[in-house]
């Protein structure tokens, strides 16, 4: 029975004895389970009352548990109501809590702090494992010191008195262990528990009517034992505890550090400890309740108002920030509510000292809360003077660390100079005793340690400045950065090193020259690209900015600086996400011009003579792209704007992020909801408030005024005195900070604050210029004072500065409390109001909200369901409702008018209406519209409204009027834009307009932004954004950095990559391009020819002998130039050119040169615009422009061999042919179909296919003519009915006519199921295309069709034979031919297929391999050897398989996306160590990659991007394995010989992937062999110094995010590719030759 029942048994046992006939309740007491049998006998054989009721009673005290005296109370309840009520214990809650009281009080339970405030969800886990503890268990409390065990463990107790009273039956003991420390400490504990224990049972044994005598002498005589050991003490304490009175009983064990005082205290019972240090309970099996260190807002806001007297709404803004800078410290916290309810009176009608509060916690100054108290370092230090004498000097050395810094072992490794395992053995020992804090890193599966600021700040109080040096540069000496001629740039990849080089080389003050490392290092491009790719840009941009004086030597660095920093906000994010990126290369990529572009060409040229792989980029830069800077935020983005200096990014997981603009960097994030955000805004009239509108439907406003500061702290210079490190500037402003030794700061005319720390020249000072113990101002001539300053130390000294130039310095200790409360920081007026919530959370009660818009000139939300509009308040207070006008439509979206006294309503309910509502009257004026209304905005400072539909902006002008009594309402509509002035089928997202209203900009969802001049409503210029459609934008007005008034937009990109990019729209800029119509972009549509004529129309080779013409065109090629009636002179190009070129440039087929590389060869460009035009360049310049009719829409296009012309096909099944030099046009053939695939296959050969499976080809004559032929007509599958019969061995007329072959006859599209000669039965597919062909000489035109159908046309495109049959429920997408060997690659079944073509005896496929992955192949390559496949995958892998032996050699894993091209570079002699005629590879040794003279074999591939790979490498680094040795097995190297012919180390193949002498005379060959020039340009290249991937030689990020192709030339050192954002990309490879 708990104590509560006894008490009330005891209390009224007199009334139950005087009133109480047991006889009558004796049976229920029975049924009920409440006495025995025994019992019941013995009652009922009494004959006494009184003797009957006292034994009852005795019995239950005795015996009975808590239902027996339920039953016992419950069976008065009728026939004694008195004595039931007696016993009730609602009516006993007085004597109850008093008896509480006194429970707590015998077990010493301390007083809750006056100052308190709950941790309710810690209190709750707490409570409930006490009340599922058992005797012999133990619960701990785990913290470090100051964390609020204590009292937690007292609210606990203290506020559930039913746990001490019912699971502790009222027994409960606290003893304070803090200072066990010796032997004598722990028996002195024990005694005191002895003696409290035995007189409580005693009290409680007297309470009992059958106590014996002899027990209460026993125990009597127990508290004389004070000579006992420990060991006898806790003998005779479990023995005291095993009692029936002690047994349920808990002990409390407070600040319990030693392991033996703990040992000493198992007595049995229950007991729970508080410690800092899990060792002492570790082979106790407790249960561990970990405490953390810090009070959430809700609480620390709840203790400050506590201390205050005043309710949590009525605390200033500063509460909240002062609970953010301490991080929700306890410690900090108390020591903070201390403070505040000794100056409650002041705090309460001002604000002025909470400044001042968060001035001293800023700056880490924690003397100020305690100058009334003890030192509050006092319990840490002892916390760390307990560690072991090896371990102390090795915590002390992590004051290095900056604060709140996660760092793993391998770094503290490094600071203590021991291996990682010994590293984690000291660390476990730190955190059993709260010194540091640790947490698991799942990503890098490691742990991470930190240590808490209030022992930081210990740690640093304990070194001096020397030794704090020393620390610092013998730290940066752990990681070789100590000679400044022989630092490394490449980074320790241990997430520490990267981020704080700069924080611990500043604070090494220069010793043995380190400062001199920072211009070393940050002017290093190698060394930025490494730091970039481990830390982002925004930390290269911040230190950059940082420690710029510490950098810059000159100005010239400074300029350098500059354009690094724009450079990287630019483009920096690149670098960080993809990272075997190079900055140098990406320099190289996206600057033309500059000093970083110089230095980085300097950079280039000198490791590309290491052998390293650069490339030029001869694309012409836009030099007129707008300046922006991307912000990388890692999540979706739904919703953006601007807040000052700062970017607010909302994302899908319901967080809104604050980005410092200047720098790129994260500050701040807040959660909203669990749910997107749909919309994010700043309130106009007051911009600290931010409002957010979720998906779920919830409004959430916070007042922001703590991010402005930040920026402030962080650009001022650290720890420098440097003043010499600029140029000489008047000095604005001069002031003292009031600390002990103080520190001066100075704000120069150029805008800089630097400070000193000035330690050695006070005393002299005071010494010198003071006069002792005087205060005679009037020792000299009176002179006016220009000056007068009070130094707020204690005592506080002040100076004043005379005209004469004197100083003087008093010390004034009279006033000295007057001068602390009035010298504090005044504030303006509005500050003392200010006192706005953190939050407020508006719940859609009255419907989910659908939108929200700040009010323009109040600070007034306007919201809006489906059916009502509310206005509210900052508060969330409802100021106005509107819930009676929609009720039979559906609100889509409202805003303000700039008035704000009407709004305009979007709604529809099957009609689309535009409404404009006067808030105070409800007067109504409607317009109809023919679309939904997506999006709406106003145009500031007129009556115009901008309605965003899908294709189409609409502007509206409501006019309003009363006259004579009467309303007088108009509105205007017209079109401001549509999407087809953009590009045709294009939507449009969102829109966003500028704060003067003259511009508009639209985003679209073919990723790019359009600007429209609103005064003239023309189409301005267009932004590209090339990583995905931007969902959200926001516009501002620059500030003082920038030209004033200049707008700048914000956008917010919620796809492909998650970013958000500021550009900068300068006036000039705009104003230069309204003058133009919008960019043309470009597609991926396009073909390249490297060919390097002298003349676009004379060859640089004589022409054939037999040739008669005077025609220097070759005679294969005259039909080209040949006049025809059907030849169409093409119209004066416009003036609207692609890449923002507005005027033709002179022709020129020689090709142009950057500047950097005179002589090197641009190549022909043939690029489909998305305006249906092609535009044909040299490189990046314009040479010409094909224009076709809207109607015709280009599906392919391919330049002529000879580089004169440019084939195209159309939609409509035309192929055209465009002469460059003439701007003709001539329709060569018609295909009846879309062209989908053209190609020419040999230079006297052009195949075209069209989607109806048409095929045809043009090809030359032997008179030198061109002429189309038909290979199948459409709709078709075999060809002919004469074909099949030649097939079958038919024979048939051989009267060919010079017309277009129709060998597509209508007899021949019923044949479905046919026999072939092999005898076998294959089933036809209906619906196929043609995938690629191939020319093989002297034996014809090999077709491969997306059914997996492969065709031998032979030599006069007749067909000759069915290589492959057609497969059901297949879908070939690529394949790949080299030296007879062929592959095909099934999209529909992720697989593959390898033959042989034999052409010895008679032509056929031998199947090598058919193989399956687990992946789709969208490209494919072959080694030009046909041995080694590569196929890039759906995942982003690419696998390089053996194709003779039959399995993969390597899966190469680097890309995120589809690899959408394969390419290998010609293959190296001595890639396989074998003679020329192996008869078998057993005989051969393994293969010698030491031959330096050999290029290696490499593979390029596509997909966001261009990657170089070495596959000799790959082949080398597997041969290490151990494959060559395999028993029996061939080893990846292994020669791959034919089975049919050995293999032959000179090709043989005739196909048209070799060079044929025939073409040098139309691709102007040079006299230079292309293979010898590829082994010059390629010899020895290998990986970038410090990459950890050495099989990529070099990796370059698209401007955009895909391509479809890249072509290169025969030297495979140029390429040429253009992505899905229209940008050209031209490589150049950069060697040591043109270096």
């Amino acid at each position: 029975m708990d104590s509560r029942n006894r008490m009330l048994l005891q209390h009224h046992q007199q009334d139950i004895v005087r009133d109480l006939d047991v006889k009558y309740i004796l049976d229920e007491l029975f049924t009920n389970n409440a006495i025995s049998n025994e019992v019941f006998d013995h009652i009922y054989n009494l004959t006494d009352r009184v003797d009957r009721t006292r034994y009852l009673l005795d019995t239950l005290l005795q015996s009975g548990n808590n239902c027996a005296f339920n039953a016992f109370v419950d069976s008065l309840a009728k026939d004694y109501k008195w004595l039931w009520e007696k016993l009730a214990v609602e009516n006993n809650k007085d004597m109850i809590e008093d008896s509480f009281e006194d429970n707590l009080s015998r077990g010493d339970v301390p007083r809750l702090p006056d100052h308190f405030v709950r941790r309710l969800s810690l209190e709750r886990d707490v409570l409930v494992k006490l009340k599922s503890m058992n005797r012999h268990q133990i619960l701990v409390l785990h913290g470090m010191s100051g964390c609020g065990k204590t009292a937690l463990t007292i609210s606990v107790l203290r506020s559930n008195p039913l746990l001490i009273t019912s699971d502790f039956t009222g027994v409960m003991f606290w003893l304070n262990c803090s200072d066990c420390k010796t032997e004598d400490d722990i028996i002195a504990q024990q005694n005191k528990l002895y003696r409290k224990a035995s007189s409580l049972s005693l009290h409680i044994s007297h309470m009992k009517p059958t106590i014996s005598m002899s027990s209460i002498c026993s125990n009597g005589d127990s508290l004389s034992s004070y000579d006992l050991s420990s060991q006898e003490l806790r003998d005779r304490l479990k023995t005291l505890f095993s009692e029936p009175q002690l047994k349920d009983a808990l002990l409390v064990l407070d600040e319990l550090n030693e392991k033996k005082c703990l040992e000493a205290f198992d007595i049995g019972c229950r007991i729970l400890v508080t410690t800092r240090d899990t060792d002492v309970v570790s082979n106790f099996n407790p249960q561990i309740v970990k405490v953390e260190n810090h009070f959430s807002e809700e609480e620390s806001l709840a203790l400050f108002a506590s201390c205050l007297d005043v309710d949590v709404s009525h605390l200033p803004r500063q509460a909240k920030r002062l609970h953010e800078i301490c991080k929700g410290s306890p410690f900090h916290i108390a020591l903070i509510g201390a403070e505040l309810a000794e100056n409650k009176e002041k705090l309460i009608h001002g604000t002025r000292h909470w400044n001042y509060y968060l001035s001293k916690l800023e700056k880490k100054d924690l003397f100020f809360l305690t100058r009334h108290n003890d030192n509050p370092m006092k319990t840490i230090e002892v916390c760390i003077n307990s560690l072991k004498p090896d371990i102390l000097p090795l915590f002390k050395m992590l004051c290095v660390l900056p604060d709140n810094v996660k760092v793993s072992a391998r770094v503290l490794s490094k600071l203590w100079d021991k291996d990682v395992p010994n590293v984690e053995i000291i660390m476990k020992q730190l955190r059993t005793k709260s010194l540091i804090t640790q947490i698991y890193d799942q990503e890098k599966q490691s742990y991470l340690y930190e240590i808490h600021d209030i022992i930081m700040n210990y740690l640093r109080s304990c070194p001096n400045e020397g030794e704090m040096k020393k620390l610092h540069s013998d730290f940066l000496k752990s990681y070789n950065y100590n000679d400044v001629n022989d630092v490394p740039v490449q980074f320790v990849d241990d997430d520490y090193i990267a981020f704080y080089i700069g924080y611990h080389l500043v604070r090494t003050k220069n010793l043995n020259n380190k400062w001199s490392l920072f211009n070393r290092l940050y002017l290093d491009l190698k060394f930025l690209g490494n730091k970039v790719r481990l830390t982002g840009p925004a930390d290269v941009i911040y230190d950059l900015q940082k420690y710029e004086n510490h950098i810059a030597n000159d100005e010239l660095d400074k300029t350098l600086i500059f354009s690094i920093r724009e450079f990287l906000s630019r483009c920096g994010i690149d670098l960080h996400r993809y990272p075997c990126t190079d900055l140098v290369q990406s320099i190289l990529q996206n600057e033309s011009k500059g000093i970083l572009y110089t230095k980085a060409w300097q950079d280039a040229k000198e490791r590309s003579t290491k052998n390293e792989l650069y490339f030029e980029f001869l694309h012409e830069q836009n030099v007129e792209e707008v300046k922006h800077s991307t912000i990388d935020v890692k999540e979706t983005i739904t919703a953006v704007c601007f807040l000052g200096d700062y970017v607010l990014i909302g994302t899908l997981t319901g967080v809104i992020m604050f980005f410092h603009i200047a720098t790129n960097k994260l500050r701040k994030q807040i959660q909203s909801t669990d749910s997107a955000i749909t919309w994010l805004g700043v309130c106009p009239a007051n911009p600290p408030f931010v409002a957010s509108l979720s998906a779920d439907g919830f409004i959430k406003l916070w007042y922001i005024d703590d991010v402005e500061q930040d920026v402030v702290d962080d650009v001022i210079e650290e720890g420098t005195c440097n003043s010499s490190s600029r140029d000489v500037c008047a000095i604005n402003y001069l002031g003292v900070c009031p600390a002990n030794p103080p520190f001066v700061a100075s704000l120069s005319a150029d805008g800089f604050i630097k400070l000193w720390y000035i330690d050695d020249v006070e005393q002299d000072v005071v010494d010198d210029v003071i006069e002792e113990g005087t205060c005679n101002s009037s020792s000299r001539d009176v002179c006016a004072i220009n000056y007068l300053g009070v130094c707020p130390a204690n005592p506080p000294f002040v100076a004043s500065l005379s005209a004469d130039g004197f100083i003087k310095l008093w010390y004034i200790d009279d006033v000295e409390q007057d001068v602390v409360d009035d010298v504090i920081e005044e504030e303006t007026e509005e500050s003392y109001n200010n006192n706005y919530p953190s939050s407020v959370t508006i719940r859609p009660n009255l419907g989910p909200f659908i939108s929200c818009r700040w009010a323009n000139n109040e600070e007034t939300l306007i919201t809006n369901t489906f059916k009502m509009i509310i206005l509210y308040d900052t508060s969330g207070k409802v100021l106005h409702l509107l819930d009676n006008l929609y009720r039979d439509k559906e609100i889509l979206r409202c805003i303000p008018c700039n008035n704000d006294n009407r709004v305009i309503v979007s709604t529809t309910n099957g009609h689309h209406t535009l409404e404009l509502v006067d808030l105070k009257t409800k007067e109504r004026q409607v317009f109809k519209e023919n679309e939904t209304i997506l999006d709406l905005a106003t145009i500031p400072d007129s009556n115009r409204i901008l309605g965003l539909k899908q294709r189409e902006v609409t502007e509206y002008e409501f006019q309003m009027s009363r006259r004579f009594h009467q309303h007088s309402n108009s509105c205007q509509s017209k079109t401001v834009v549509t999407s087809d002035m953009v590009k045709e089928n294009v939507s449009f997202i969102s829109m966003a307009v500028n704060k003067s209203g003259t511009l508009l900009f639209v985003s679209t969802d073919d990723s790019r932004v359009i600007c429209v001049d609103l005064k003239t409503n023309s189409y301005v210029f267009e932004l590209e954004n090339k990583r995905g459609n931007v969902v959200s934008m926001a516009v501002s007005v620059v500030w003082d950095d920038f030209e004033p008034g200049a707008d700048v937009l914000l956008t917010g990109t919620g796809c492909v990559e998650n970013t958000a990019k500021v550009w900068y729209l300068d006036a000039a800029y705009i104003s230069h391009n309204t003058q133009k119509n919008g960019k043309v972009r470009l597609t991926t549509k396009f073909d390249a020819s490297f060919i390097n004529i002298l003349s676009p129309h004379t060859p640089n080779a004589p022409p054939p002998p037999n040739a008669h013409s005077t025609n220097s065109t070759p005679k294969r090629h005259q039909s080209f130039v040949s006049s025809s009636t059907n030849e169409v002179v093409k119209r004066t190009v416009a003036t609207t050119m692609s890449l923002d070129r507005h005027a033709l440039k002179p022709l020129n087929l020689k090709g142009i040169c950057n500047g950097n590389n005179e002589g090197v060869t641009q190549p022909l460009l043939a690029v489909v615009d998305d305006k249906n035009n092609i535009q044909i360049m040299r490189g990046g310049k314009l040479v010409s422009e094909i224009s076709t009719h809207s109607d015709e829409q280009i599906t392919a296009v391919k330049i002529s061999p000879c580089n004169q012309y440019v084939i195209f096909g159309l939609h409509s099944g035309i192929v055209r042919r465009y002469t460059i030099r003439t701007k003709a046009t001539k329709d060569i053939m018609d295909v009846y179909s879309a062209v989908q695939y053209m190609s020419f296959v040999s230079p006297n050969l052009l195949i075209v296919a069209g989607r109806s499976r048409c095929l045809m080809a043009y090809r030359a004559t032997h008179s030198g003519d061109w002429k189309p032929e038909m290979l199948q007509r459409g709709n078709t599958n075999l060809g002919s009915q004469e074909i099949l019969n030649d097939i079958k061995g038919i024979s048939s007329k051989s009267n060919h006519s010079d017309r277009i072959s129709s060998s597509g006859s209508d007899s021949s599209i019923t044949s479905r199921d046919r026999h072939f000669s092999n005898g076998e039965k294959k089933v036809i597919c209906n619906a196929s295309s043609l995938v690629n062909c191939y020319w093989i000489q002297d034996v014809g035109l090999i077709t491969i069709e997306s059914n997996a159908s492969i065709k031998l046309w032979d030599e006069n495109l007749k067909l000759s034979s069915v290589l492959n049959y057609s497969q059901v429920d297949v879908c070939i997408s690529c394949s790949d031919f080299k030296k007879n060997i062929l592959v095909i690659c099934d999209m529909a079944n992720l697989s593959f297929q390898t033959f042989e073509l034999n052409t010895h005896d008679m032509v056929e496929l031998r199947t090598i391999q058919e193989y399956k992955l687990n992946n789709r192949i969208y490209s494919c390559a072959l080694t030009a050897d046909g041995n080694i496949l590569a196929m890039g995958l759906n995942s982003g892998d690419v696998v390089v398989w053996n194709v003779p032996n039959k399995r993969q050699l390597k899966l190469l894993k680097h890309h995120k996306t589809k690899v959408q091209y394969c390419s290998f570079s010609p293959t190296p002699d001595r890639l396989y160590r074998s003679s020329m005629h192996s008869p078998s590879a057993a005989t051969l040794s393994p293969p010698s990659f030491d031959d330096e003279s050999q290029p290696p074999l490499v593979l390029v591939t596509m997909a966001t991007e261009v990657v170089w790979w070495n596959v000799t490498y790959v082949i080398r680094t597997r041969n290490v394995k151990g494959m060559w040795n395999k028993p029996g097995g061939w080893n990846v190297v292994t020669p791959v010989t034919s089975p049919i012919d050995p293999r032959n180390d000179t090709p043989t193949n005739k196909s048209s992937s070799d060079s044929n002498k025939t073409a040098n005379f139309f691709f102007g060959d040079n006299g230079l062999d292309p293979k010898q020039m590829w082994k010059a340009n390629w010899k020895k290249k290998t990986y970038k110094e410090g990459s950890k991937r050495k099989e990529i030689l070099s990796c370059i990020k698209l401007s955009g995010m895909s391509a479809k192709q890249i072509c290169h030339d025969e030297n495979f050192s140029h390429f040429v590719t253009v992505d899905n954002a229209g940008h050209v990309h031209i490589m150049n490879l950069l060697n040591n030759c043109n270096t």
